[in-house]
C-alpha cells in the first residue's frame, strides 16, 4: 500500500527533527509553492496547526527554541493530536 503524499509529509514532520520549507519540499520532491499548499490543507484538516515564532525573543523558556533557530522567526508548523494519531496509524511496519 503507497503513501500518500500527505500522510508522507505528516510522517516526516512526526519524527520532530527541525526543517526548512526549501529542505522539506527538496526531501519530498515538490515546489515550495506546493508543499505550503499542502501544509494549508493539512492544517485546514485539524491535522497541522500554525504557530508564529516572532514571539519578542524569550527564547530562553520557550518550547520551540530549536524550531524557531531554523526558521529565523518564521512560521512554525506543529502536529496537533489529530495529526501525530495518522502519521502514526500510517507508519509502515517493519
Amino acid at each position: 500500500m503507497s503513501v500518500s503524499p500527505l500522510d508522507d509529509l505528516l510522517q516526516r514532520l512526526a519524527d520532530g527533527r527541525p526543517r526548512t520549507l526549501a529542505g522539506l519540499a527538496a526531501d519530498l520532491g515538490v515546489t515550495q509553492d506546493l508543499l505550503e499548499q499542502m501544509l494549508l490543507d493539512l492544517e485546514r484538516g485539524g491535522y497541522l496547526r500554525s504557530l508564529n515564532a516572532s514571539c519578542g525573543g524569550g527564547c530562553r523558556h520557550c518550547s520551540h527554541q530549536a524550531i524557531c533557530r531554523v526558521t529565523h522567526g518564521g512560521r512554525i508548523w506543529a502536529l496537533t493530536e489529530r495529526g501525530m494519531r495518522r502519521a502514526a496509524q500510517e507508519r509502515p511496519s517493519a
